[in-house]
Order: structure tokens, then sequence, then C-alpha cells
């Protein structure tokens, strides 16, 4: 199964449902749209990173693809929309015969400092 992870540029307009709490929010964002589109790549990302751990969690493969062309994706698929393609997913079970092991991670010092 392919999954399409994008954002909407406008998640502003659904704060009512989404941040109840503080609906003067959204008047942040409309009327800057870099704010809007970094701050919903930011989440939607994010929320994707989760979504990602969930399918794992239960026991599927996912395999994030970037290198795709994400204008022709972007037309088929959110042509008229205020939705932005992020990544792609491939989700299911892989072939054990093509699987790999965990790739090499850079250690904690390497990556990070504690002030």
């Amino acid at each position: 199964m392919a999954l399409i992870v994008a954002y909407d540029v406008h998640f502003y307009d659904r704060l009512e449902a989404l941040f109840p709490h503080n609906l003067s929010v959204g008047k942040l964002f409309e009327g800057d749209r870099l704010a809007a589109e970094e701050t919903a790549f930011r989440n939607g990302s994010m929320q994707a990173a989760y979504y990602i751990m969930a399918l794992r969690a239960v026991g599927l493969d996912v395999a994030p693809i970037s290198g795709f062309d994400k204008k022709k994706v972007q037309e088929e698929f959110f042509g008229g929309t205020t939705c932005e393609v992020n990544f792609l997913c491939g989700v299911g079970h892989g072939d054990p015969e093509m699987l790999f092991d965990r790739l090499p991670r850079l250690n904690f010092e390497e990556i990070s400092s504690v002030i």
C-alpha cells in the first residue's frame, strides 16, 4: 500500500475543532503564508512520525520515500486544494528475503550536547 503524507496550509481554518481553547491563534496565520506553511509542514511531519511508529508497532513495515516527482503527485491527488505533499510511504509486509538490518545510527554524543 502507498501512503501520501501531506499537510494543509490552511489548517488554521479548522482551529475551532482542533484548538478550541484559543481560537484567536488562527489570526496569526491568516496573513502570513510562510508561517502557516512552516507550521503545517513541521506539525504534519511530527504527526506522520507518530503514525509511522504506530504502523510499525502493529507489525507493518514502513518505508518513507523521498526523491519522487512531488509536482506530479501534487497535481494528481491534491490539485485545487490547500494540501501540500510532504513525502510518500510504502506500507505493508516486506519480503524477508529482501529486507536488510537496520542501518547504523550516530551516537548521542555525535549529534547532541547537554547544556
